[in-house]
């Protein structure tokens, strides 16, 4: 028969904590310094999606504002974009995107220029003294 003394995880893991001890500020910042990359890589695509809608939008608005045509032209595409809740998006996206990784900044930059844009007709004329909101 096999003597050996049976010792619970819980003891096993004490004692492991007593042998790391004096690298325990090192473990600390590597944790925490892994933390704080996983959260930047996971947000870092959604950030570069929005980044990406808010030019977008951005570049929409002023050529809308400017040509009344591209109005005409985008309106239409924008109104349906907003129509679509987000949930359906994100499955479209799952099903067309290349990899994963890429959903979030491709939803997020889809969800963001319908946000910015605005029409012709929806800003207020200076002149008539209403107030812009």
């Amino acid at each position: 028969m096999n003597n050996t003394k049976h010792r619970s995880p819980f003891a096993i893991a004490a004692r492991l904590i007593v042998l790391v001890r004096p690298m325990l500020p090192i473990m600390l910042a590597a944790i925490v310094m892994g933390v704080i990359g996983h959260f930047c890589a996971t947000f870092i695509t959604i950030f570069g999606g929005f980044a990406l809608g808010a030019a977008a939008g951005t570049a929409i608005a002023v050529l809308t504002a400017a040509l009344p045509w591209a109005d005409w032209l985008l309106g239409p595409a924008v109104k349906v974009i907003r129509a679509i809740p987000v949930a359906s998006f994100i499955v479209l996206v799952l099903l067309w995107a290349p990899t994963t990784s890429s959903v979030p900044a491709i939803v997020s930059a889809l969800m963001v220029p319908p946000c910015r844009r605005k029409s012709r007709s929806s800003v207020p004329s200076a002149r008539s003294g209403t107030p812009c909101i």
